[in-house]
C-alpha cells in the first residue's frame, strides 16, 4: 500500500507523510498549496483501493484549499 501512495503522490506532484501511530492508526499528511491530512483508525478494516480514494480526496482538499 505505501508503494501505492508514493506512485500516488508523484503523479499528483505532491507530498506525502505516512506515520503509524497508536493502536496501528495511519496518518496520511499531505503538502501541496495547504497541508491537510487524515487519520485511518483500524486500516485494516479498509482495503488498499479504499485508502487510496480517501487519500485522493485528502490531496484535492490540500491543492484546492
Amino acid at each position: 500500500m505505501i508503494k501505492k501512495l508514493l506512485e500516488l503522490a508523484k503523479e499528483e506532484k505532491v507530498l506525502l507523510d505516512c506515520c503509524i501511530g497508536p493502536a496501528n492508526a495511519i496518518t496520511i499528511k499531505v503538502f501541496a498549496n495547504h497541508q491537510d491530512f487524515v487519520t485511518i483508525h483500524n486500516p485494516s478494516s479498509f482495503s488498499d483501493d479504499e485508502i487510496i480514494e480517501i487519500t485522493k480526496d485528502v490531496i484535492r482538499r490540500a491543492k484546492n484549499d
